[in-house]
This record gives structure tokens, C-alpha cells and sequence, in this order.
């Protein structure tokens, strides 16, 4: 019983992982930002942008960061979530630089936190049910951030190859004649009398090669010498009689050319009482 329960755990703790695991993708770029109202709140000198995906409700982020000297035009970064909604995810664009002298990072500017999905989509931008286009800005710079969401694939994953429209119908076709009571229960007729024919025909060929053998004999033709030393007999000239003779199997007798007596002469055939 504890066994079945564990199994029944991963099953349930493996399905709603599965049904709720998607991906959020950001691509930040058109990043334009104002050097010198950062110098009133940083250093300058080594300067950094950070994207951080967060859902408030779980506590939960991940973020990214990169050099603001970085030559890329485009900047990607991909979070995948096991719990919560697209929906529920938050972006946001922040500068930040390191301490010098203790290396822990100070926020110099940051644009505010904006839901995914829940944002006026902006003129003239890409927009559709899983990509969506945002313009942040902060205090001292802004950018642009394209968002995308993955739920049934990974961003990296290879989508399967799409079959050919006949291919699909037939299989469509194939597929519905099964859901067919009538087709499916003749499908099963079928294959039990071909099951029923097969076993018949072996039958059939056991039945003939046993007949088509050649039979052992049950006995000998010949009798046993004992069995006859057992016996009486009385020999006359021309006819021999045997007396007390045992019991014989019921075999065969081979056929064996007896001489006929058409006439007896009576003083030479003693009969005994």
C-alpha cells in the first residue's frame, strides 16, 4: 500500500510539473542611456545593465547582467519557471556598478516592475499571444524589451518535423474507423477466425502425416516355441492333430498353402476320446 502511494506522489508531483513548467524569453535592445545622470548616483567606469524576471506572490527571480560596454545590440536572456503563471511574471531594467573597494553592486537606476502581459502594448511593436513588445525607462536611460513566452517547448528545443497533409488525412482516417464500434468489433471477429482457421489447419496436418506413417506390429507372426512344447499331438501318416493347445494372441496368421485331403483311409486315422 505505501508503495502504490509513493508511486500515486510521483505520478501526481510529475504531472502538474510538467503541465506547469514554461519559459519566459527577454531580448533587450535600442538601449540609449544618459551618462551623465548617472554620475550623480555611480561610478562611471564599469558600468553594468541587469534583466531580472520575478513573480512577487513566490518570492521567486532570476536575472542576468551584462557590461554596458558590451558591443552586442541584442541581449537574450531565458527563466524557466516550475510554478505560477506567465501572467504572473515581472520584468525589469536596472544599471548597476560594483563597489570598488567591497564588490558588492549598487543600483544606480532602475525602470519600475511591469507585468508581462498586463501592459498597453505600444504602436508600431510586435505583439501577439506569446510575444510581446515594451518600451522601459528609467530615471537615466531607457531601452527596449521584447518578451516571449514557451509553454508546450523549450526555446532550444528542435520542433518535430510536420507530416504531409495526405499523411495526416490517412492517419486521420484510419483513426476514426477504429473509434467505429461495427469496425472495430468485425476487426476482432476476424482476427479470432483467422486464429481458429490457423489452429484447424495444424490440426489437419497432424492428422495426416500420423496416418501417412507406417503401423508397428502388435505381435510376432510366428508363435513362441514354448508355447507349443506345452501342446499334445498325435502324427499320422498324411494329418497331424494337436491337442490342448494354449490360448494364442489374436494376430495374423500368415497364410501358409495346405495340402487338401480329398481321401482319408479310415484305419489310419485314430481319433482319441
Amino acid at each position: 500500500m505505501s508503495i502504490f502511494k509513493v508511486l500515486l506522489f510521483l505520478l501526481i508531483a510529475v504531472t502538474q510539473c510538467e503541465a506547469s513548467n514554461f519559459w519566459i524569453v527577454s531580448r533587450v535592445t535600442d538601449v540609449e542611456t544618459n551618462t551623465d545622470c548617472l554620475a550623480n548616483s555611480c561610478f562611471t567606469n564599469d558600468l553594468h545593465f541587469r534583466v531580472s524576471h520575478a513573480i512577487s506572490r513566490l518570492n521567486e527571480s532570476s536575472e542576468s547582467e551584462w557590461s554596458a560596454n558590451s558591443v552586442d545590440a541584442v541581449k537574450q536572456f531565458t527563466s524557466v519557471w516550475t510554478d505560477g503563471l506567465p501572467e504572473d511574471v515581472q520584468v525589469q531594467l536596472s544599471v548597476i556598478n560594483y563597489d570598488p573597494s567591497f564588490g558588492f553592486p549598487r543600483v544606480c537606476d532602475a525602470t519600475s516592475k511591469v507585468a508581462f502581459y498586463r501592459v498597453p502594448q505600444m504602436p508600431g511593436f510586435e505583439s501577439s499571444e506569446n510575444v510581446r513588445t515594451f518600451r522601459l525607462q528609467g530615471r537615466c536611460f531607457n531601452a527596449t524589451v521584447l518578451l516571449q513566452k514557451h509553454i508546450e517547448v523549450c526555446p532550444w528545443c528542435v520542433t518535430p518535423a510536420v507530416d504531409s497533409p495526405q499523411k495526416l488525412s490517412s492517419d486521420m482516417t484510419l483513426l476514426d474507423r477504429l473509434n467505429d464500434p461495427i469496425f472495430f468489433i468485425s476487426l476482432i471477429v476476424a482476427a479470432v477466425l483467422l486464429v481458429i482457421v490457423f489452429g484447424l489447419l495444424i490440426a489437419l496436418i497432424c492428422v495426416i502425416s500420423t496416418k501417412a506413417s507406417p503401423s508397428k506390429p502388435s505381435c510376432d507372426d510366428s508363435y513362441a516355441e514354448s508355447d507349443l512344447n506345452h501342446s499334445s499331438s498325435f502324427t499320422s501318416d498324411s494329418v497331424v492333430f494337436v491337442h490342448q493347445l494354449p490360448n494364442l494372441p489374436r494376430c495374423p496368421v500368415p497364410s501358409v498353402p495346405v495340402l487338401e485331403v480329398t481321401q482319408v483311409d479310415e484305419e489310419y486315422c485314430i481319433v482319441e476320446a
